[in-house]
C-alpha cells in the first residue's frame, strides 16, 4: 500500500503504525526472583522469543542504560546476571546491545552504578532502536525505616524460604547475609545479597559483580551500623538513593604513550607503545591497521617480560568480550619499558592506530605507530632494520637495506651486548616468535638484501605499503 492524497488519512496512519515492528515488553517475575532488591532490577526477558532485542533500563529521574549482552552470566538456580552500559544505542546487528534472550528462562537480574535502593526503573525493549515496547516499572527496595540508608534484604525465613523485604533492618537480614557469605544452601538468592563489587578492576567498586565476597559483608555491616551508603551515593535518607554525578559517563582510558629511544624506533614486524598510563586498572589494547576494518587485540596470555628487550605479546582477533575476560583485559601498570606487539597484520610501511578500553565501549584516543617503510625504490620489500652503530647504540632505520642490517641480526643471534633489541631483528616466520635464529632471522636479513619477496601471503610491498594476507587469512 502507498499513502497519497487519495488515501483515507485515518486508514493510512493506521496502516503505517501497524507496519512498525514493536517488540514485546519484558515480563515480571514471581516468587523470590521477583522480590525487590537493593542493587538489582529483575525481570523475564524471554517475551520476544528468538528475536534479537535491546533492553533499555531507565531510572525515573535519571539516565537510560542498556543491558550489555557480553556480560550475561548464568548463575544456575540464582538466575542470569548482567550489567548495564551507557548508550547511545547503535543500530540492530550490534552484538553488544542486541541479544536473543530466549534461553534466559530463570530470570535476568541487571545492575549498574545507578541501580540503587528506593528507585523506580522503567524497562522496555526494542528490535530496531527506534520503536520501544511499553515500559514495565520495577522498584528497588526502599531504605528501611529507622535511619539506615539500605540493607533491607529479606523479611523472615518461613517454611524454608525467605520472604520479601519488610521495610526493616533486623537480625533476619544479618542472618541472611551471614548464610550467603558462608554459601549456606538456605541463603537467599544472590541478587538479594550482592551489594557491591569486590575490586575496582574493569569498573567501579560501586557496581555489584554477581559474587558474594567480604566486600558485600562489609557493606551490609556499614548499613547495620548506621553508616552512609558511600561511593558518592546521596539522598538515601529521603527514601530514594541518588547515584553519583559521574554514573552516566562512559569512562575513557588514557591513551598509550609513545616510546622514546631504541624501543620507539620503527620496526618491520612489531608496533611498540608504553601501555602503563592507566596504572593497574585492567584494560584491553586494540590495534587497527589504517586502511583496514579489522581490529586486533593484545592476547594477555602471551605477555612476556624479556628484560632489557622489553615486554612482548601477540595480537589476536576479536570480537572483544566483556570486562573481566583475562585473555583480552590486562593490568599493564608494570609494563613501562615498552610493549612490542606482533601479529599477521603487522607488516612494513603501515600506520597502526593503538587505543585502550576498560569496557569495550569507551576507547582512548588512538596513538598512531608506524612500521618501517621498505626500500621499495631499490626493489627491496623489507629488512631496513637499523641505521648504523654509533657509540655502542644502533640508530633508527635509514631507508636503506645494507650489510649493516645483516650484521645487526647476526649480533643478536650471537647474543652480543651491542645488539639491537629483539623487536627490531625478529623478522622470520609468518608470525615472529621473539627468538632470533640463523635459519629464520639471519636468513631473512640476507633475503631482504637480495631483494627477495616478503612472502607469507604479504603483497604490495614495492608500493611502499605492504598489505597483510586478505580474505580471512589475516584481515
Amino acid at each position: 500500500m502507498k499513502c497519497n492524497k487519495f488515501t483515507v488519512l485515518a486508514f493510512c496512519v493506521s496502516w503505517m503504525i501497524s507496519s512498525v515492528a514493536i517488540s514485546a515488553p519484558v515480563a515480571t517475575l514471581s516468587g523470590e526472583p521477583g522480590f525487590s532488591k537493593n542493587r538489582y532490577v529483575s525481570f523475564d526477558p524471554t517475551t520476544n522469543g528468538t528475536d534479537d532485542v535491546a533492553i533499555r533500563v531507565k531510572r525515573v529521574g535519571g539516565v537510560e542504560k542498556f543491558v550489555d549482552c557480553r556480560q550475561v552470566v548464568d548463575k544456575g538456580a540464582d538466575g542470569f546476571y548482567a550489567k548495564l552500559i551507557d548508550g547511545p544505542l547503535p543500530p540492530p546487528g550490534d552484538t553488544i546491545y542486541y541479544c536473543d534472550w530466549s534461553s534466559v528462562t530463570t530470570g535476568l537480574h541487571v545492575t549498574a552504578c545507578n541501580v540503587l535502593p528506593g528507585n523506580l526503573y522503567q524497562v522496555s525493549t526494542t528490535i530496531d532502536g527506534d520503536n520501544f515496547s511499553s515500559v514495565v516499572g520495577i522498584e528497588t527496595t526502599p531504605p528501611p525505616v529507622g535511619g539506615a540508608e539500605f540493607g533491607d534484604l529479606v523479611g523472615a525465613f518461613v517454611g524454608g524460604m525467605w520472604t520479601a523485604p519488610d521495610g526493616l533492618l533486623t537480625s533476619s537480614d544479618v542472618i541472611a547475609m551471614s548464610r550467603a557469605s558462608q554459601f549456606d544452601p538456605t541463603a537467599p538468592m544472590l541478587a538479594r545479597v550482592d551489594l557491591v563489587g569486590a575490586t575496582t578492576l574493569g569498573g567501579a567498586l560501586l557496581v555489584p559483580d554477581a559474587l558474594i565476597t567480604s566486600a558485600d559483608v562489609d557493606q551490609f555491616n556499614a548499613a547495620f551500623n548506621g553508616q552512609p551508603f558511600g561511593f558518592g551515593v546521596t539522598g538515601c535518607l529521603t527514601g530514594t538513593c541518588v547515584p553519583p554525578v559521574d554514573c552516566g559517563v562512559i569512562v575513557i582510558p588514557n591513551a598509550p604513550l609513545a616510546l622514546s629511544g631504541e624501543p620507539g624506533f620503527t620496526k618491520d614486524r612489531y608496533v611498540s607503545v608504553n601501555p602503563s598510563a592507566n596504572g593497574n586498572t585492567r584494560a584491553a589494547i586494540q590495534v587497527t591497521r589504517v586502511g583496514s576494518t579489522t581490529d586486533k587485540f593484545v592476547d594477555c596470555t602471551t605477555l612476556e617480560d624479556l628484560g632489557p628487550d622489553g615486554w612482548y605479546a601477540v595480537l589476536i582477533d576479536g570480537p572483544l568480550p566483556a570486562p573481566g575476560d583475562t585473555t583480552y583485559y590486562c593490568d599493564m601498570g608494570a609494563v613501562t619499558s615498552g610493549l612490542h606487539m606482533r601479529g599477521c597484520s603487522i607488516v612494513p610501511g603501515n600506520t597502526y592506530d593503538i587505543s585502550m578500553t576498560f569496557d569495550g565501549i569507551g576507547f582512548s584516543p588512538a596513538l598512531a605507530v608506524q612500521t618501517t617503510v621498505p626500500q621499495f625504490a631499490a626493489g627491496r620489500q623489507f629488512g631496513d632494520i637499523v641505521g648504523s652503530l654509533v657509540a655502542g647504540e644502533w640508530t633508527p632505520p635509514d631507508g636503506l637495506v645494507t650489510g649493516i642490517d645483516i650484521v645487526a641480526v647476526v649480533k643478536k643471534f650471537n647474543l652480543s651486548i651491542d645488539a639491537p633489541i629483539i623487536s627490531r631483528v625478529d623478522n622470520g616466520g609468518a608470525l615472529p616468535n621473539t627468538i632470533v635464529s640463523a635459519a629464520e632471522d639471519v636468513l631473512r636479513a640476507v633475503q631482504a638484501f637480495s631483494a627477495e619477496p616478503f612472502g607469507y601471503g604479504v603483497t604490495d610491498c614495492l608500493t611502499g605499503t605492504c598489505i597483510p594476507p586478505q580474505g580471512g587469512a589475516c584481515e
